[in-house]
């Protein structure tokens, strides 16, 4: 638990450090799991696979949003009209 508190953490400040997390994010994931002992190679892979899934989870929701944001303005000033 307290391992999994610790890489959320450093997570964090690695997207607080530079603009979407690039570069910090992965290293610090690699060095926080180092300390308990993961393996270099898988840690710095497991870093740069969370970073590539939540940006592009959020591109994705962002795409979604910008594409309904028209479908979802047209339907509520059509059902104020009625």
């Amino acid at each position: 638990m307290k391992e999994t508190f610790a890489v959320l953490s450093a997570g964090s400040v690695g997207v607080i450090v530079t603009p979407g997390g690039i570069g910090a994010y992965a290293l610090l994931i690699k060095k926080t799991m180092e300390v308990y002992g993961l393996n270099e190679g898988i840690a710095l892979a497991f870093g740069w696979i969370l970073w590539l899934v939540q940006t592009f989870a959020i591109l994705i929701g962002g795409i979604f949003s910008f594409v309904a944001i028209p479908y979802f303005n047209k339907r509520k000033i059509v059902s104020e009209e009625a």
